[in-house]
Formats: structure tokens, C-alpha cells, sequence
């Protein structure tokens, strides 16, 4: 079987191949998929491009969030059947093979297929929300208002909560407004303290979710906390940050201000559901497409680009360049 795919073959240097896979028999739990869409993780896959991922060897194809429809099924005795549209964790290529036993759900009926493909980003975000103490009427915080920020912040809405978004571009929090975040901080152009300060009464930010990724933004936006509250570390660190450490322990250890700092990598939740396991990344996938379906969740006004597989190698440059060109990036792969 001919499939087309996204090769990162060295750093920076990105091309789309086709190559002959998949003519082996499927095992008893595998699933043999078309692709119809796939999301693009920009900040994950900008790392895997510049070679910078140790998880993520070059040569390889990134990717590991898609929709597409059953072309063929092994002999597992499942729910699942040739022709359903499912949403799994799959990789920029035309097919793709999935497993029954695995982070794999049917997509309902009547859903806008090319943004369903967000919702596995979506369940990187609800880690934050299900690693909090978020409760109704909490005020919430969010660093960030790309894709993961943007879907944190609406999933605490959903929780609840009353949420402030915080970016430095102007058309990202302009895109949490439209997707019904009430209040929008610009920490570049605005006094982020008073306005907090302001829109809380004083009480200050209950939960914060820092979902940018940049170590910087911790002590940035601590200050922001109240006393007893919690930071939340969604975005994964990566790039050097040298400051001094002690305000940061002094705020989570004095008795003064007692902050909690807790990680929220996905990894933290369990794959698939088990006995005394209260979540999981399948049953969050699930509640994901329930909220979207049910229109609770909002996707559209998040201005995504829609792209051709060969389109490509040159938005990957865009971005590398210019990570704010765009809030997030769904490959069509429906013209295969």
C-alpha cells in the first residue's frame, strides 16, 4: 500500500515522502485507518524539527493526533467496525494503524471532522483541569492562549470557574473572547497585578495554569496567586531560563503566601480506563467530543489553518520563524 507521510529527516529539513507499508496482515487489535485529518502540535513539532527532542530521533514522522475512517480490522472482538470514524493517536501520514485496545473512540454523528482532530490536544489540556482543585466560581488563570491555553481556560469555564487568559498577542486573546473567556490580560501592555487584583476583589487567581512551556512565566505570574492557591505546570519547559530561584521557593514555602506548584503532563493520566482509576485519556477523549458535539466546547473561532501534507515543510519554516503566525495547523489529508 502506497502511503504518503511527513518526514522530519534532519534538523530543519522536512519533506513529504511515500513509501510502501502496511501489506502485512493485521494483528487481532490492530486497525488499519485513512486519514482525514491530522492536528499539528506546534510547539512539540517545532522541537522535533530542530532535532531537539531526545524522545524523537531524526529521521521520523511526527505527528500523534488524527481522524480518519476504518479501512480494515483485525479479528478483535470489538465495538469498532470497517467504515467508523474515529479520533486517534496517529502520526502525519494517509494511513495510519491504531489499536482496539488503546486511545481510540468513535466520533459521533454530525461532528465537523477537520476540528475534531483538535480534541487530542483538548485532552492535553483537560490534564490540567483533572490535576487541580478547580471547583464553581474559582478564579482561574491561564498563561497562554494558543491551542492548549485556549482549551485549558474554556475546559475551567466548563468546570465552573471564572477564567483570565494571559498572552502578548492581540488576535490569540481576541480568539478567547470569541470562545467565551470573559476576561483577557495582555501582561505587555497592561499592569497584570491590578488588573487581577480588580477583576477578583482583591481576592486574586485561585488556580493558575501556566500552559506556555517558557520556565519564565513562573515567576512571572506566581505574584498573581493567592495565598493557599496553586500554580499548575501544563506546558512542558524546555528552553534555558537563569533567575534566582528563591522568591519561587519562598512563595510555596512561607507560611505568608503557601502556594502549591504541581506538574500536569499528560502522562500523569492513565491510558486507558482501570479499577480504581478515576480518569483516563480514553474517557477524556470521550467527554471531549460529548462537550464539542453538545457545543460546549468551542473550535471554530480559534482561526486554525488548513493545509495540504506538501504545504508543509513551508509553514514548519513559517513557524520556526514566527511561532504566533498561526494559533494552530489541521493537515487535510481527505484529498489522498
Amino acid at each position: 500500500m502506497k502511503v504518503r507521510r511527513i518526514l522530519m529527516e534532519a534538523p530543519e529539513k522536512v519533506r513529504v515522502e511515500e513509501v510502501d507499508l502496511f501489506d502485512q496482515q493485521l494483528a487481532d487489535n490492530e486497525i488499519l485507518v485513512k486519514t482525514l485529518y491530522t492536528t499539528v502540535s506546534i510547539g512539540t513539532e517545532l522541537f522535533c524539527r530542530a532535532g531537539q527532542e531526545s524522545w524523537f530521533p531524526l529521521p521520523n514522522v511526527p505527528g500523534y493526533s488524527g481522524i480518519g475512517e476504518i479501512l480494515a480490522i483485525g479479528t478483535d472482538k470489538s465495538d469498532f467496525k470497517v467504515g467508523d470514524i474515529i479520533t486517534y493517536e496517529g502520526k502525519h501520514a494517509s494511513r495510519h494503524i491504531t489499536w482496539t485496545n488503546w486511545v481510540t473512540a468513535k466520533v459521533p454523528n454530525g461532528v465537523d471532522l477537520k476540528y475534531a482532530a483538535l480534541l487530542r490536544l483538548a485532552n492535553i489540556s483537560l490534564t490540567a483541569v483533572r490535576n487541580s482543585q478547580i471547583q464553581l466560581g474559582d478564579f482561574v488563570g491561564v498563561s497562554g492562549a494558543g491551542m492548549i491555553g485556549n482549551f485549558a481556560a474554556q475546559l475551567a469555564g466548563i468546570q465552573g470557574a471564572e477564567v483570565i487568559g494571559f498572552d502578548f498577542a492581540e488576535h490569540r486573546l481576541a480568539a478567547m473572547k470569541k470562545c467565551g473567556i470573559k476576561y483577557v490580560i495582555n501582561p505587555k501592555t497592561e499592569d497584570a497585578k491590578s488588573q487581577v487584583a480588580k477583576i477578583t476583589d482583591g481576592n486574586m487567581i485561585d488556580t493558575f495554569v501556566e500552559a506556555t512551556g517558557f520556565a519564565k512565566a513562573v515567576p512571572q505570574y506566581l505574584p498573581l496567586v493567592k495565598k493557599g492557591g496553586e500554580m499548575v505546570l501544563l506546558g512542558s519547559p524546555r528552553e534555558s531560563f537563569e533567575t534566582d530561584l528563591t522568591p519561587v521557593l519562598n512563595a510555596i514555602h512561607l507560611e505568608a503566601t503557601n502556594v502549591t506548584l504541581k506538574g500536569a503532563h499528560e502522562g500523569s493520566i492513565s491510558a486507558m480506563p482501570a479499577p480504581y482509576v478515576r480518569h483516563s485519556k480514553l474517557q477524556n477523549i470521550k467527554a471531549l467530543l460529548r462537550a464539542f458535539a453538545d457545543g460546549k466546547l468551542k473550535l471554530e473561532p480559534l482561526g486554525i489553518k488548513f493545509a495540504l501534507p506538501e504545504e508543509m515543510p513551508e509553514i514548519y519554516a513559517e513557524l520556526a520563524k514566527n511561532r504566533d503566525a498561526y494559533t494552530g495547523v489541521v493537515i487535510d489529508w481527505t484529498k489522498e
